[in-house]
């Protein structure tokens, strides 16, 4: 698999993981308020936020191993195969 292949798997997205906008905002605006009600600020949470999508957003640019792609081709050919 080249580079352009590996990039295009890591930027897929699962089927069936969509969730609604508006429900999500809904969720994320009620646990912002619990926090605040057990003290935490929304300069806090905002801080925590912005780290904890820094951290993540450097594992997901990390290249997906070639073992695990060889894994990703085998199953798409059984699956094929059925």
């Amino acid at each position: 698999m080249n580079e352009k292949e590996k990039s295009e798997r890591r930027d897929e997205k699962p089927a069936g993981n969509e969730m609604d906008i508006t429900s999500a905002e809904t969720e994320s605006a009620s646990h912002t308020e619990e926090l605040e009600r057990q003290g935490m600020s929304r300069d806090l949470q905002g801080h925590i936020g912005r780290q904890l999508r820094a951290s993540f957003d450097e594992v997901a640019r990390e290249p997906i191993p070639d073992r695990f792609l060889q894994l990703l081709q085998e199953l798409e050919k059984n699956g094929q195969n059925k």
